[in-house]
């Protein structure tokens, strides 16, 4: 029984050490599905290094002739590098698409990558760890750096990134401790966790908000009780802030999407105005806004995380726009203080998680619905929770407080308008009622100037 399991041992290490179809001037390939091309792969799979004997520059082909065939080279795979710390340079050849995970991790003496001009993944972690890397230009293709694509790089100082980016992932340049020149990356629109916070650029911007592309990214030095964020900006990234200094946030007409953990257990953040044009409210965007008391989402979102407002205990008003698609698992789970929901879209359009309502007072809490879904909420998977507290009252379009000019945005054209009311120079809406209290006065004017300071 001892010998036969040592001849299993055996087999299984002669199939790991080839773990490859061919090898052609040292690199290895093994066939793709379709038969006519092929992709790099280890000399010795699940192993640092992952090839026995290889140095100096590394050249991967546009084509590779194999029994006197011609192949073309498709792709780089996952760990086939990884740890070969005598590589000193890589070119690329003009036919790969793509840099597989982990592809050249811990190659520590890579200090020269030479994209060919097809690149357009570099997939996580792919040129992580490799410590003598000092320049890097993304190939034109590129649209998105995957995560802890250049993860603890730590001599690298410059970066070129191409116009078509949009997306930075977590970690990509983290612990990048020397990274200090970031050429390009203006049309970049989301931020994953520690893109760039361990980097000597963002230790070099001035305090305040920082902006990268696009996004939002973060703040540096003390923080504002108000935080004021550009016009321009087309989303908050990951993990934008945690703290219970800030009291208030003002949003800006352009931005579109608030990512993970945006303002995550912000205590003491008062109700904010999204503005119309957001569509996406990340994951645990606004977990445990312990000082929202009213939550508007606006028609043109289509996702609501998970856990977005978890935590929240005391909003209790909740509207939920007729553009939503999407919730998240959680995501107002243990919202005990909700009184009213104004829920607009149709619920056959719309995708639950699990346990949306976790420890909302179904029992108490008015789901307010159109009547045209009335009955498709009444037996709907969740919704139908709110029973008998579910009400076809709504209209259908959703009412933005303070906005007077139906537009779903809360601005100056809105303050205007009830000025004039006021003033008898306009007849009164049921919008001009800002307070709530009936009639239209001074005291709707206070309430809708601190909308707009972003006070309520």
């Amino acid at each position: 029984m001892t010998r036969f399991i040592a001849c299993l041992m055996l087999v299984a290490t002669l199939l790991t050490a080839n773990a490859y179809d061919y090898m052609v001037n040292g690199i290895c390939y093994n066939l793709n599905e379709d038969g006519n091309t092929v992709r790099v792969v280890p000399e010795i799979a699940n192993r640092s290094p992952s090839y026995s004997s290889i140095s100096g520059t590394v050249t991967i082909p546009r084509m590779v002739l194999i029994e006197n065939r011609p192949y073309t080279v498709t792709s780089i795979d996952r760990y086939a590098f990884m740890g070969c710390s005598e590589i000193t340079a890589v070119v690329i050849g003009d036919a790969i698409t793509e840099v597989g995970s982990n592809s050249f991790n811990e190659c520590t003496k890579l200090a020269s990558v030479t994209f060919g001009r097809a690149v357009n993944t570099l997939s996580y972690g792919c040129f992580s760890e490799c410590s003598a890397l000092t320049t890097v230009e993304i190939p034109s293709q590129v649209t998105e750096l995957n995560e802890e694509v250049f993860y603890e790089c730590t001599a690298l100082t410059t970066v070129t990134l191409p116009s078509g980016l949009t997306t930075l992932k977590d970690g990509v340049f983290a612990y990048c401790s020397k990274l200090e020149t970031i050429n390009g990356g203006e049309n970049v629109v989301r931020s994953g966790r520690d893109a760039l916070t361990d980097t000597k650029w963002y230790k070099n911007q001035p305090d305040g908000i920082v902006y990268f592309g696009k996004v939002a990214i973060g703040i540096r030095g003390n923080y504002p009780e108000t935080v004021n964020i550009k016009e321009g900006t087309i989303s908050v990234g990951d993990y934008f802030v945690r703290t219970d200094y800030i009291y208030n946030v003002n949003f800006p007409s352009t931005l579109k999407e608030i990512g993970n953990h945006g303002f995550e257990a912000c205590r003491s953040l008062n109700n904010v105005t999204f503005p119309a044009s957001l569509e996406v409210i990340g994951d645990m965007a606004f977990d445990a806004a312990l000082a929202f008391t009213e939550v508007v989402i606006p028609d043109n979102v289509k996702t609501i995380g998970k856990n977005a407002f978890s935590r929240s205990k005391n909003i209790t008003k909740l509207t939920i726009g007729k553009g939503v698609t999407s919730i998240g698992n959680t995501a107002f789970t243990s919202c005990s203080g909700l009184q009213n929901i104004y829920a607009y879209p149709n619920p056959d359009n719309v995708t639950l998680g699990n346990n949306v309502f976790n420890y909302v007072p179904t029992s108490t809490c008015v789901l307010h619905v159109m009547n045209e879904y009335l009955g498709k909420y009444q037996t709907a998977n969740q919704w139908k929770a709110f029973m008998p507290n579910i009400v076809g009252d709504l209209s259908e379009n959703a009412a933005v407080k303070g906005d007077l000019t139906g537009d779903n945005v809360v601005q100056g054209d809105d303050l205007n308008m009830l000025i004039n009311i006021v003033l008898g120079k306009a007849p009164a809406t049921d919008a001009a009622n800002v307070d709530g209290q009936g009639g239209v006065d001074g005291s709707d004017i206070n309430m809708l100037i601190n909308i707009l300071l972003g006070k309520n």
